[in-house]
């Protein structure tokens, strides 16, 4: 495989991989004496290396998202707690609060219409 370092050989084994460095590596130089074998890891140790930015990059959206869904759920929160206490919302067609007079001049303006058609 290669990689921005260079290439990387990965090699299966029956038994303990540690066991295996030093064969491998001298059969890696009989085959060419100028390569230069470094970094000798686990295979488990190696895809969690190559997968760190992918999973640090999920946690931290993750962790911004839940952020930024807590912060939606307060100002809801907010907005509604407050009209609820200022009891000031009416409705756009105009019904208001259940019990309550219709204010304003929306309903005078409805109810000389209706008296004024011949």
């Amino acid at each position: 495989m290669l990689s921005l370092l260079g290439m990387t050989i990965l090699v299966r084994t029956g038994g303990d991989p540690a066991a295996m460095v030093r064969p491998v590596r001298a059969e890696i130089l009989k085959l060419d004496p100028t390569l230069a074998v470094f970094n000798v890891d686990s295979l488990s140790s190696h895809v969690s290396r190559a997968f760190l930015v992918p999973r640090l990059c999920a946690v931290l959206f993750g962790v911004f998202g839940l952020i930024g869904l807590v912060l939606a759920a307060v100002g809801l929160f907010g907005v509604v707690s407050y009209e609820a206490a200022t009891e000031s919302w009416e409705s756009p067609w105009g019904g208001g609060h259940p019990g309550r007079r219709q204010g304003g001049k929306g309903g005078a303006r409805a109810l000389r219409r209706t008296r004024s058609t011949p």
